[in-house]
């Protein structure tokens, strides 16, 4: 397939405002075509700047687009109607180069060169877009997906008083039981793959990891403008900069469209090309996973414990019942949740969402000497640093000695594992302090 086509082409996008659909086509060699559907279903701000939409819009349909690319990974990418600048080609590049890197390692293909963004070099089409003015934009909107993360950001706006309101891209039994018992308002999007995809991957296209996290960066800034919010506080922690391997030459991070790197990037993204006034930012960078997963157990597990869900394969069970495989508590993020909330919780706790911890272990046990480093490279997902997995077995063999086998295996963490350090972020000020009035000295309890 890869030899059969030799263009991807971003065909066009329209946005209905009556439908509140957008649409987004792509093709290859105009040949297999794609529409990709996203509805925003909620009520508008009067007080829109439509250049700066138009520009969030455009963009999103760029982001999107490497879904399909990466099915056959055509020579060239190329726009039907419109063209980008060179830095934003660059921009683009980079992020589906890294973004894909677990993609290319997986399918033994070099990265190096594979990306290559067309790009107008006298500055026209895309690459014209001059700065909107000021939208006039106040508030935040939260993503949440679910899990522990986007509900410790909920707990510290809440806190401080912040007025947010919850965003989800699906409608996931998960998504929605949690976003009501946050009580605040919710801006609810859906996003619809074009079918046709799925019958290229079903045929034997390439397929893997992408940056989805990018792609709903994108989207959140979409919505922020068509809601007239000013600040996307996203749940991104310290670990999701931590690479996983190595691969011709090129660090490997499947978490890469939420690590400080992109994030920064696309702030400077969008303060360039869509709007100066919008803040993007994770609220909790600074923070290890070790320590949110402190702070849901002492702020959260009460209201949360029985329908919050970290297990990205639960939202791929069909028919799942609520109180049912909200975990499916044999994949290597069950394994690395499971482990830190031993840490924090009693076996009372610990037991009504993981069961019984011998089997847990005994179900997990590659995975969780995968996360301690004890053999292969740290697991494709969304899970912390290898010394983070160390600290927490040493806390939770505590309250767990069936954890103590493994903690025996470890005699030092390979570097300095601090809990209660504060690392580096990219957030404003003020919502900084939200964070650090709420957790002093953010120790980890011994």
């Amino acid at each position: 397939m890869r030899e059969k086509f030799e263009n991807f082409i971003f065909e066009n996008w329209e946005w209905n405002p009556l439908a509140k659909k957008l649409f987004l086509r792509y093709s290859l060699d105009g040949e297999i075509e794609f529409e990709e559907i996203w509805k925003f279903d909620f009520e508008f701000s009067k007080n829109q700047n439509p250049r700066a939409l138009e520009n969030a819009m455009k963009f999103l349909w760029i982001a999107a687009g490497v879904s399909y690319f990466k099915s056959v990974l055509p020579e060239k990418i190329i726009f039907a109607d419109d063209d980008i600048s060179e830095p934003q080609a660059k921009f683009f590049e980079k992020l589906w180069t890294h973004g894909l890197g677990e993609f290319f390692w997986k399918n033994e293909i070099d990265p190096h060169g594979v990306v290559n963004f067309s790009f107008e070099k006298n500055e026209t089409g895309l690459g014209k877009i001059q700065k909107p003015g000021i939208c006039n934009l106040s508030g935040t909107i939260l993503p949440i997906g679910g899990g522990k993360d986007s509900l410790v950001s909920a707990e510290i706006l809440k806190n401080a008083g912040e007025n947010f309101e919850t965003w989800t891209v699906g409608d996931s039994a998960v998504q929605k039981n949690c976003c009501e018992k946050l009580g605040v308002p919710r801006l609810r999007v859906s996003r619809k793959i074009a079918p046709e995809l799925l019958e290229l991957n079903a045929a034997g296209a390439l397929n893997g990891h992408v940056p989805i996290s990018s792609i709903l960066a994108f989207g959140s800034v979409a919505t922020a403008l068509l809601a007239g919010r000013k600040s996307v506080a996203m749940s991104n922690e310290h670990s999701a900069s931590a690479e996983n391997l190595e691969f011709c030459g090129m660090k490997i991070n499947h978490q890469f469209s939420k690590s400080l790197e992109f994030e920064k990037d696309f702030q400077n993204f969008v303060a360039e090309n869509i709007s100066p006034e919008l803040e993007y930012f994770s609220l909790l960078r600074p923070l290890s996973e070790l320590k949110i997963a402190e702070i849901f157990a002492e702020k959260c597990w009460g209201n949360f414990s029985e329908i919050f869900s970290s297990c990205n394969r639960n939202f791929h069970l069909a028919g799942t019942k609520l109180g049912e495989n909200l975990w499916c508590g044999a994949c290597a993020k069950c394994a690395f949740v499971g482990l830190i909330f031993a840490a924090f919780l009693t076996r009372e706790k610990w037991e009504k969402v993981w069961g019984d911890p011998k089997i847990f272990v005994e179900k997990n046990h590659a995975d969780l000497r995968a996360l301690l480093g004890l053999e292969k490279n740290k697991p494709f997902e969304c899970v912390g640093e290898i010394d983070e997995s160390r600290a927490a077995v040493k806390l939770a063999e505590k309250n767990f000695p069936e954890f103590s086998a493994l903690a025996t295996q470890i005699s030092e963490p390979r570097k300095n594992f601090n809990g209660r350090k504060m690392h580096p972020h990219a957030m404003p000020a003020r919502f900084f302090k939200m964070l650090s009035d709420k957790n002093p000295g953010l120790e980890i309890k011994k």
